[in-house]
C-alpha cells in the first residue's frame, strides 16, 4: 500500500494554556522531503514613475511521502494512537513529512533521531460490528418535519481537498423557517430553525436588569434605495459627505408632498455608508442621477508617478473640487406592520433589511460627531487614554436595534478601542519598531532614528502593514495637504527616481530640494507610497499621522493591559455609565428617530432570571466538593480522579539567574505537589536538567534530544520537559513548535518568578495541566460519576467543539485556522481529542469537516475532521456514538444558517461515510455559542457577587431573548474584575429533544469541567478547547511563515499569548498533521499547510 495522505496537526497557543497538537500521520525520522518548487527573489526592477516591481511569491513543496513513525502506547485508561501516513511539505523550503525537519528547512534537522516510539495498529477504515454499550432507549419521534437543509454539492477535486459529499436530506427538526443563501457549492433554500421547546423552570428567581431599551415604532413604510457612485469611493465617510451633501443641494427634489396640499415636506433620508440609503416616505421618482460636488481633501501631491507627479509645485498645492455622480433607484419597501406581525408570532419570517433601516436611522444624527468602528460609535470627548506606543484608547459605545420577546430594543453598551494619536510618522515608526522614543512635539520628529539609519525588509514589512490605509499630513508645505498611505517603497528615498516631462529623470532627493527647499534628512529610510494609485512618493520624515483613526494593528501586551485598566468597571459604574449616555444621546428629539417613526424608552428592561444550582463535583476515593461562587479548592485532601504517570521527564532552564539549587529545588516541589494530588511523578528528573539562553532555543532542544536518546531506554520515550522561562516573548513560540512538531515531547511552561516561589497553589494549577496533557483526568461531575449527565448519560453521546480564528486586521495573505475537538469518552465528557486545519484566508465555515478522494484503484476513500474524531471516541469508548452535541463558536448572527447549512451536511456526510451501508445517522443538535455580544446582565436585587456582578449560574431565556427561536444567556463564572458577560446559546439544529431545562443543565455543568483550573469558566469547555487549539496552531502558523520567508514576513495574526502567568500560563491545543484544507478561491494566497505534531504530545489534551 501506499502512504497515507497525513491529517493536519497544531495546537492552540497563548497565555491562557498551552497547547499541543494531536494529529496523523508524517514521514519518519530521516526521510527525505519532496523537492520543493524553486522560491523566486524579488524583482529587481525600477518603474520609471513608480515603485520597484514586486517580488514573486515562493514555490510551494510537494506532499511529503513515507509511512507514519510507530507512536506510543496509549496510557493506561487511554486510546491507543493511531499510525498514519505522509504530511505535506512547505514552500520554497521543502520540509519532510512528520518526522524530523528536513536539510535546509531551517528547522532542527535530525532532531528526533534516537527517539524511540512503540506502535500500535491503525484504526480500522470503517466501524466494525459492535453491539452498544446498552439498549438503547426508544428515540423520541422528531417534530414536524421542515425544509430539508440542500445536500453540498460535490465540487472540483482539489490538492489535500477531497470535495465534500453530497447526501440525502437530513432528519427533521422542529423549527421556524428562516430564508438564507447557502455558501459556494450549497444552494439556496429555506432552513428551519430550532424552535424554543418552551421556557426553563429550574432554579430560584432572581430580578436583573439587561441594557435592552424597549423601542415603540408606528406602522410606517420603510424605502430601500441603491446608491451608486461615479467613480467609484472607496471611503466610508466619503460617501457619507457625499450624501449628506446630495441631502443639502437637492432639499427641493427630495420633497414629499404636504398633507391636503399643503408645502412639500423634505424627507429625511439616512445611509449606511456603504450602497443602501432608507427613507421612510417614498422620494418623488424611482430613479434619478444627481451631481454632488466636494471639496477634494485627501489626495494631495507628492513627488513620483502619481497625481501629482512633475507637476506637484504647482499653484501652491490649491484644494480641488471633486464631483460625484450619485445614482439612486428604488429596491423594495417594506412595511413595519410585518415586523409587528413576526414579533406576534403571526408571520414566520422578517426582512433582516427592515431592520438594518431602523439600526441606521438610529445612528445617523450621531455620526455627525463620532467616529464609526463596526456598530460602535467613538469620541475622545467620551474619555481617552494613552496607551503607549503613539496610540490611545477612546471610550465609546455599541448600539443595535434587535427583536425580542419584547419587541424590538435598542441595546447599548460601553465600548473601548485603539486609534492613533497625531504625530509625526517616524516617531510612531520609531516606537512601533523599538527604535526607541521619537522626537514627539509639533516637528517632524524622527528622534528614533539615525540621519543615516535603515530598515530592513522585515521592518519594512511590518511597518507597511501597519501603516496601509491611514491618513498622513504633510508638513513640507505652506498648504495643508492629507493623503492615505498604500505602502512603503522597497528602496530607500535616495535610490528613487522619476521622470519630469520636459526636464528628464531627477531623483525625489533633487525634486524635494528644488521644489520645496527642502533637504531629506533621512535618505536610507523607504518612502510613504500614498494618493490613489500608491505612485506619489513622499519621505517619512514630512508625513504627521492625522489623529483619531482607528488602529490596526494589534496591539501589544502592554497597550491590551493598558485598554482593559481603561475599561474595566464594575457593573453598578456601567450600568450608570450606560444610563447617561442613552439620556445623552437624546433619543425623544432625535429627527431621525422621528421621522423613522421611533421612540427609545429611557430605562433599561428589568426581568427575572434564574440562578441554577452548582453540580457536585467528585474526586478519587468519592470525595465531594461542592463549589461556591463559581470556585473551589483542593484543600481537603482531594486527589485527581485519574492520574498520569510521568517516568521520563526533565527540566529545561532559560533563566540564567536562577541557579542549579534553584531549579532542583523547584523540580522536587512540583515532583512532591503531583504526588499529593494523584500525579505518579518520578521523584528525579530522567534527564539532567539543562540551561541555556532564549537566543538559543534551537541548540538546547537539539541537546535535550541527544541526551533523552541516551537517558531514555529503547521502546520508551520522553514524556515531559518542564520549561522555565525568564519572561514573555517568541521564545514561547518557538519553543513549542519545536518540541511539538520536531521533537516530540510535551511541554509545560513557567515564569521563573513562580519557580523561585513554589507556592502551592501554583505547582496545583501546573499538575493540572500537565496531568491532561499526559492522558490524565482531574475531576469528574457527579452527574458523569453516576451516569446521568443530561442528555449525554442515556446513550452513547459525543460532544464536539469547533471554532475557526482568522489573522488580524492588516493581513491579506495568512490562511484562517479550524480546530475542531470532541469528546473521547462516555459517559463522561471531559477527555478531548483534537484536529486541526487551515483553510481560504478569512473563511469561516469549516471545509474539512467531511472530504472524499479517489483512490488510484478507482475507489472513494472518506476522510476529514469528524471521520477522524469519530474513530478516536469509538477506540476510547468501544461504542459508536448516537447523539452528536456540536458547540460552534465564531460565527457571527448573520453567517448563522450559511454555516450551519454546510457544516450540519457535512457532519452527516462524514457519519454516513463510517458504514458501509450508509445507515449509520446519530443525531445531531447544532449550538451556536456567542461571547463577543453586547448583552449584560445587571443584578436588581441582593442575588450578587462580591464584585457587584449577577451570580454564577444565572440563566435568561425570556423578554431579551429571540421571540421563538431556541436561545438563552448564561452566566456561569464569577468574574474576577470588571462586568462579566454572558454567553449566549443559540441552538440552530436539534434532532435530540432537549428542552430549555436539559440544554441549560448541560452547558453549565460542563463550565464546572474545563481542566485548567478549579473553578467554573464562561462558556462550554469544548468550545473554549477549540479557541485554545486553534490559537496554538497560529502561533504555529507564524512559526512556518515567518522561517519560510523571513523575517519580514509576519503574519499579523494572534500569536501565542506566552507562557506563564497565574496558573502556569499555558494553552493547549492538539491536532493531527500539518495540512491544509487546499481549497482557497481563485487569486488568493496559497493556504500554507500547518507543521506535524508529533505522536506524544498528540496523545494528551495538551491544548490545556
Amino acid at each position: 500500500m501506499g502512504p497515507k495522505k497525513g491529517k493536519r496537526g497544531g495546537g492552540a497557543g497563548g497565555g491562557r494554556g498551552e497547547a499541543q497538537g494531536r494529529g496523523e500521520g508524517g514521514a519518519p525520522s530521516g526521510a527525505p522531503p519532496s523537492s520543493p518548487a524553486p522560491s523566486h527573489a524579488p524583482a529587481a526592477g525600477r518603474g520609471a514613475a513608480g515603485p520597484a516591481g514586486a517580488g514573486g511569491r515562493g514555490g510551494r513543496g510537494a506532499p511529503a511521502g513515507g509511512r507514519g513513525a510507530p507512536v506510543p502506547a496509549a496510557a493506561p485508561g487511554g486510546p491507543g494512537a493511531a499510525a498514519a501516513g505522509g504530511g505535506r511539505g512547505r514552500g520554497g523550503r521543502g520540509r519532510g513529512g512528520r518526522g524530523e525537519q528536513a536539510p535546509g528547512a531551517g528547522g532542527v534537522g535530525g532532531i528526533t533521531a534516537g527517539m524511540a516510539h512503540m506502535g500500535v495498529s491503525a484504526p480500522p477504515a470503517d466501524f466494525p460490528a459492535l453491539a452498544p454499550a446498552r439498549a438503547p432507549a426508544a428515540i423520541p419521534a422528531p417534530a414536524p418535519a421542515p425544509v430539508p437543509i440542500p445536500a453540498a454539492a460535490a465540487r472540483a477535486p482539489a490538492a489535500a481537498a477531497p470535495a465534500p459529499v453530497a447526501a440525502a436530506p437530513p432528519a427533521a427538526a422542529a423549527g421556524v423557517a428562516v430564508t438564507m443563501a447557502g455558501p459556494a457549492g450549497v444552494s439556496s433554500r429555506a432552513l428551519v430553525a430550532a424552535a424554543r421547546p418552551g421556557f426553563g423552570k429550574a432554579g430560584r428567581p432572581v430580578m436583573l436588569l439587561a441594557n435592552h431599551f424597549k423601542i415603540d415604532f408606528q406602522d410606517l413604510v420603510i424605502y430601500h434605495y441603491d446608491v451608486e457612485f461615479s467613480p467609484a469611493v472607496a471611503s466610508k465617510g466619503v460617501m457619507r459627505a457625499v450624501i449628506r451633501q446630495l441631502a443639502i443641494t437637492y432639499q427641493s427634489q427630495l420633497a414629499t408632498s404636504g398633507a391636503r396640499g399643503g408645502p412639500s415636506v423634505p424627507v429625511q433620508p439616512v445611509f449606511d455608508g456603504a450602497k443602501n440609503l432608507y427613507t421612510a416616505r417614498a422620494l418623488p421618482f424611482e430613479s434619478q442621477e444627481f451631481r454632488v460636488v466636494l471639496p477634494d481633501r485627501d489626495e494631495g501631491q507628492g513627488a513620483g508617478g502619481g497625481r501629482g507627479g512633475a507637476s506637484a509645485g504647482r499653484g501652491g498645492g490649491e484644494r480641488r473640487e471633486r464631483a460625484i455622480k450619485v445614482t439612486l433607484k428604488i429596491a423594495q419597501q417594506y412595511h413595519m406592520a410585518s415586523m409587528d406581525a413576526f414579533l406576534k408570532g403571526r408571520q414566520a419570517d422578517i426582512p433582516q433589511v427592515l431592520l438594518q433601516a431602523l439600526d441606521v436611522a438610529l445612528r445617523e444624527r450621531l455620526l455627525a460627531t463620532l467616529s464609526p468602528v463596526g456598530r460602535s460609535l467613538y469620541s475622545a470627548s467620551l474619555g481617552s487614554t494613552a496607551l503607549g506606543g503613539g496610540v490611545a484608547g477612546y471610550r465609546g459605545f455599541f448600539q443595535s436595534v434587535r427583536f425580542s420577546q419584547q419587541g424590538l430594543a435598542l441595546n447599548v453598551d460601553m465600548s473601548a478601542t485603539a486609534f492613533h494619536q497625531d504625530m509625526p510618522l517616524l516617531d510612531f515608526a520609531a516606537e512601533f519598531l523599538g527604535r526607541g522614543g521619537g522626537g514627539g512635539g509639533g516637528g517632524r520628529g524622527g528622534g528614533g532614528f539615525a540621519p543615516n539609519a535603515s530598515l530592513s525588509d522585515g521592518e519594512r514589512v511590518k511597518l507597511r502593514r501597519a501603516l496601509h490605509g491611514i491618513k498622513v499630513a504633510v508638513t513640507h508645505r505652506d498648504t495643508p495637504r492629507r493623503y492615505r498611505v498604500q505602502g512603503l517603497t522597497r528602496e530607500p528615498a535616495h535610490a528613487l527616481s522619476f521622470t519630469i516631462e520636459g526636464q528628464g529623470e531627477t531623483s525625489l532627493v533633487a525634486y524635494f530640494r528644488s521644489a520645496y527647499g527642502y533637504t531629506v534628512r533621512h535618505p536610507n529610510l523607504p518612502c510613504v507610497m500614498a494618493g490613489g494609485s500608491g505612485k506619489s512618493y513622499l519621505p517619512m520624515e514630512v508625513c504627521r499621522i492625522v489623529g483619531g483613526q482607528r488602529y490596526g494593528p494589534k496591539l501589544s501586551e502592554d497597550q491590551v493591559s493598558n485598554l482593559l485598566r481603561f475599561t474595566c468597571t464594575r457593573p453598578d459604574v456601567r450600568a450608570g455609565e450606560i444610563g447617561k449616555l442613552v439620556a445623552g444621546n437624546d433619543y425623544p428629539n432625535d429627527p431621525y428617530a422621528r421621522e423613522f417613526g421611533m421612540r427609545v424608552h429611557p430605562e433599561m428592561t428589568r426581568l427575572q432570571g434564574r440562578m441554577l444550582d452548582a453540580p457536585r463535583l467528585v474526586y478519587k476515593d468519592k470525595k465531594d466538593v461542592v463549589p461556591r461562587f463559581g470556585a473551589w479548592n483542593m484543600m481537603g485532601g482531594q486527589r485527581l480522579i485519574e492520574g498520569a504517570t510521568i517516568t521520563h521527564w526533565t527540566i529545561l532552564n532559560f533563566a540564567h539567574y536562577l541557579d542549579a539549587a534553584g531549579v532542583q529545588r523547584f523540580g522536587t516541589a512540583l515532583a512532591q505537589r503531583c504526588a499529593e494530588l494523584g500525579v505518579n511523578m518520578n521523584p528525579r528528573p530522567v534527564v539532567p536538567p539543562l540551561t541555556g539562553r532564549v537566543d538559543a532555543v534551537e541548540a538546547v532542544m537539539r541537546q535535550l534530544a541527544d541526551a533523552s536518546s541516551r537517558a531514555v531506554p529503547a521502546g520508551q520515550w520522553l514524556q515531559l520537559a518542564v520549561v522555565i522561562l525568564p519572561g514573555r516573548g517568541t521564545f514561547y513560540n518557538e519553543i513549542k513548535l519545536i518540541a511539538e512538531t520536531q521533537l516530540n515531547v510535551v511541554t509545560q511552561c513557567c515564569l521563573v518568578n513562580h519557580a523561585q516561589k513554589c507556592q502551592s497553589q501554583y505547582l496545583a494549577n501546573l499538575v493540572l495541566k500537565i496531568n491532561v496533557k499526559l492522558g490524565g483526568r482531574n475531576v469528574l461531575l457527579q452527574s458523569e460519576s453516576i451516569g446521568r449527565l443530561p442528555m449525554v448519560a442515556e446513550r452513547p453521546t459525543v460532544v464536539f467543539g469547533a471554532d475557526v480564528t482568522h489573522p488580524s486586521p492588516g493581513d491579506d495573505s495568512s490562511p484562517s485556522i479550524a480546530a475542531v475537538v470532541a469528546s473521547r469518552d462516555w459517559p463522561c465528557a471531559n477527555r478531548y481529542g483534537c484536529l486541526l486545519r487551515t483553510q481560504a484566508h478569512r473563511q469561516e465555515i469549516i471545509e474539512g469537516l467531511h472530504e472524499e478522494r479517489r483512490a488510484a484503484d478507482g475507489s472513494v476513500v472518506a476522510g476529514g475532521l469528524v471521520r477522524e474524531l469519530l474513530m478516536e471516541f469509538y477506540q476510547s469508548a468501544k461504542c459508536k456514538p448516537e447523539r452528536i452535541i456540536f458547540f460552534r463558536d465564531g460565527v457571527s448572527e448573520g453567517q448563522f444558517y450559511q454555516v450551519l447549512a454546510y457544516e450540519l451536511e457535512s457532519v452527516r456526510a462524514a457519519c454516513r461515510a463510517m458504514d458501509p451501508s450508509g445507515s449509520y445517522q446519530p443525531r445531531i443538535t447544532y449550538v451556536v455559542v456567542q461571547k463577543r455580544h453586547h448583552t449584560r446582565l445587571f443584578p436588581a436585587d441582593n442575588n450578587r457577587d462580591k464584585n457587584g456582578n449577577v451570580m454564577p449560574g444565572t440563566v435568561v431565556d425570556t423578554v431579551i431573548c429571540h421571540p421563538r427561536e431556541f436561545d438563552f444567556f448564561l452566566n456561569s463564572h464569577a468574574s474576577i474584575q470588571g462586568t462579566s458577560r454572558p454567553t449566549h446559546y443559540r441552538v440552530l439544529w436539534d434532532e435530540n429533544g432537549f428542552t430549555a431545562d436539559s440544554m441549560q443543565a448541560l452547558c453549565y455543568s460542563l463550565c464546572y469541567t474545563y481542566a485548567r483550573c478549579t473553578r467554573s469558566v464562561s462558556l462550554v469547555p469544548p468550545a473554549y478547547y477549540a479557541d485554545l487549539a486553534a490559537t496554538r496552531a497560529r502561533l504555529y502558523l507564524d512559526g512556518v511563515m515567518g522561517s519560510a520567508r523571513g523575517s519580514g514576513s509576519e503574519s499579523g495574526s494572534a500569536a501565542g499569548r506566552g507562557a506563564g502567568g497565574g496558573g502556569g500560563g499555558e494553552v493547549a491545543g492538539s491536532g493531527g498533521t500539518g495540512s491544509s484544507s487546499g481549497s482557497s478561491r481563485v487569486g488568493a494566497p496559497p493556504v500554507v499547510p500547518l507543521p506535524v505534531v508529533m505522536p506524544v504530545p498528540r496523545r494528551g489534551m495538551f491544548f490545556c
